[in-house]
């Protein structure tokens, strides 16, 4: 196997770290994503083995990692002091497969920009890169946010904030309109809501909650519709103009159906 990809590189992650069983190795300059960071919390929560490397630049606090941390992920910071920036994006899955690119675990790399992963199984190329996650393991510092570069004014990410922003925007809503569900008597199942937006962040949870049994509606949206308030159901709010840069198309559209079976016009 042999691939380039250049869309949805997202999802091709998504589907290489669900396939994994054994081993995760990461080396990255920046990770920013909560809905990978979330799913690679699973698979270390399963007993995989999951190591991130990451650069000692500043971008690298916009998430926590104390959870996956706490379920047995390896978190790892290449101090620039060691003698160069790490530059790298690449992961190994399980030892057989490699990804590799211009694509940082990132938001911008997702939403703003052209990037570019390359995915092959060549056994060569897979021993190559492991031997490149090793000598890499030898200058490593465990993760610590207070060694992390902090020249914001210097080389802060413009597009990254306004993501991070625009996702604690939505994560906010999302809360608000629970709560006020709950109020109005839908009784909707908040605790484990609210653990899917923690765990893979706002846009994350919602994708999946959304996409989850598309072609039967769920109980939340149903609990909304009896009570007359689809206006605050998450397939409205991620419908706003606001919002909508933040979904795929496949999200999207699911969203507009659920409510279109219920005779909502969003």
């Amino acid at each position: 196997m042999l691939k380039a990809t250049f869309q949805n590189i997202k999802s091709q992650l998504s589907e290489l770290i669900s396939e994994s069983k054994e081993s995760i190795l990461i080396s990255v300059a920046w990770f920013t994503s909560k809905d990978l960071l979330g799913q690679l919390e699973n698979k270390a929560e399963q007993g995989c083995k999951v190591e991130i490397m990451v650069s000692d630049h500043f971008e690298n606090k916009r998430i926590s990692f104390k959870n996956f941390q706490k379920k047995g992920g390896s978190i790892k910071i290449l101090p620039t002091k060691s003698g160069k920036f790490l530059h790298d994006k690449f992961a190994v899955f399980d030892n057989k497969i490699v990804a590799s690119g211009s694509y940082n675990w990132t938001n911008s790399a997702e939403y703003y920009n052209h990037e570019i992963i390359i995915i092959s199984d060549d056994k060569t190329l897979v021993k190559q890169f492991n031997f490149r996650f090793q000598n890499l393991q030898r200058i490593v510092k465990e993760y610590d946010e207070q060694i992390l570069i902090n020249n914001q004014l210097i080389n802060r990410d413009i597009k990254e904030e306004e993501f991070s922003n625009l996702e604690k925007d939505l994560e906010q809503d999302f809360v608000s309109t629970i709560k006020e569900a709950n109020k109005l008597g839908a009784k909707i199942n908040s605790e484990m809501v609210l653990d899917y937006i923690h765990r893979y962040g706002a846009i994350g949870g919602a994708t999946r909650l959304i996409n989850k049994g598309t072609e039967n509606l769920q109980s939340g949206l149903i609990k909304l519709f009896e009570i007359n308030k689809l206006d605050i159901s998450f397939e409205n709010i991620i419908l706003k103009e606001k919002y909508k840069v933040l979904f795929d198309k496949n999200t999207i559209e699911n969203a507009e159906k659920r409510l279109i079976k219920l005779n909502f016009k969003p």
